[in-house]
């Protein structure tokens, strides 16, 4: 008798890149534990984007520090809609982990292979941007949000 998963044959194209952003995930999520507890929000989340973002979409388009932020200020209206069930905090480590570890889980894609050969090394590159000294900085940070997104997609 064939098993389910025989009988259906799910092919997941990028299935090592999922893989990947998975582990890394789950590993900065583990990291991030403390911060979790503690209740460690960073300067521009807490006094800038979240307290603007109590003016809907129009928020989208306020000036800080002479820029538009435009995609941390989208996470920061997503951070509003989710506080009446979980902390700032939370999610912003939840949608910040989640946004680092598919940016950089892409490098054990096929198209980094002329860069390292080896897919588990790969693998092991991906997982070392967790230990990276003053990553939770970043990746915790809905200011930085937008530079690790289109780190992704270079």
């Amino acid at each position: 008798m064939n098993s389910f998963y025989q009988q259906v044959k799910i092919k997941f194209k990028n299935r090592p890149v999922f893989i990947s952003a998975t582990l890394l995930f789950v590993l900065l999520i583990f990291l991030s534990f403390s911060r979790l507890l503690l209740n460690v929000t960073y300067y521009e989340d807490v006094n800038v984007f979240i307290p603007e973002a109590r003016h809907g979409i129009t928020s989208l388009i306020f000036l800080y520090g002479g820029y538009l932020h435009f995609i941390p200020r989208l996470f920061a209206l997503i951070v509003r809609a989710c506080e009446s069930f979980a902390s700032h905090q939370f999610v912003i480590v939840l949608m910040c982990a989640g946004v680092y570890a598919f940016s950089f889980g892409q490098l054990v894609s096929h198209r980094y292979r002329w860069l390292i050969e080896s897919d588990g090394l790969r693998l092991l590159l991906v997982l070392t941007f967790a230990f990276v000294p003053g990553v939770d900085s970043i990746y915790g940070n809905l200011a930085n949000i937008h530079t690790v997104l289109f780190m992704g997609w270079a």
